[in-house]
């Protein structure tokens, strides 16, 4: 397989959780950080969800997540690496992106 993928909390810079629309949650850190619907990708396993997102935010790129497929779910965090990686992440978290 490839070297393991390693996610650090300080990488994680927002979470929300409760039952309600996950678009209402969505518009509030897309206002909170300045950026368009296009800059995101949301991610969830459920395809309601994904869907209601989408509908919200038409422009959002919605990925499934793939549960109880390890092999597509690694697939997915490469493909959210190579979407989002930096070659060097700052020496505070301590990664280096592996080529």
């Amino acid at each position: 397989m490839g070297a393991a993928i390693c996610l650090f909390r300080l990488c994680i810079l927002s979470v929300r959780a409760d039952w309600g629309p996950k678009s209402i949650h969505i518009e509030a850190i897309l206002r909170a950080w300045n950026i368009d619907a296009d800059s995101v990708v949301f991610i969830d396993d459920s395809p309601m969800e994904l869907d209601e997102v989408h509908t919200a935010f038409p422009s959002m790129t919605c990925l499934q997540f793939p549960t109880k497929q390890p092999a597509a779910a690694l697939a997915l965090f490469e493909q959210l690496r190579d979407l989002f990686g930096k070659r060097l992440c700052s020496a505070k978290m301590r990664c280096v992106r592996r080529a």
